[in-house]
């Protein structure tokens, strides 16, 4: 009976995550680190004003969610200071 309840809190937790991720907009690149052992994330649009990779995570779940905090805390700061926000990037298709 554990492994149901594990199961249906590892679903509610990706379907929680993936509603967070698509309010925000933004670029993720998750990328595992042979050096590191672990999962390395990149958000595109905070290239030049956060040192990348910005957060890692041991597995890929965690990794995404670690980035959308990264993401959501960025954006809160600099509303907060008045800066600039950057634009989230499109996929532009031809």
């Amino acid at each position: 009976m554990a492994r149901v309840g594990r199961a249906t809190e590892e679903a509610e937790e990706r379907i929680y995550l993936e509603k967070r991720f698509m309010k925000t907009n933004y670029s993720m690149l998750i990328q595992w680190s042979n050096v590191d052992q672990i999962f390395v994330v990149t958000i595109p649009e905070f290239a030049d004003r956060v040192m990348m990779p910005c957060t890692h995570g041991k597995t890929h779940e965690e990794a995404a969610q670690h980035g959308l905090e990264v993401i959501e805390t960025f954006l809160e700061i600099w509303q907060e200071e008045g800066k600039s926000i950057p634009e989230p990037r499109a996929l532009v298709t031809a």
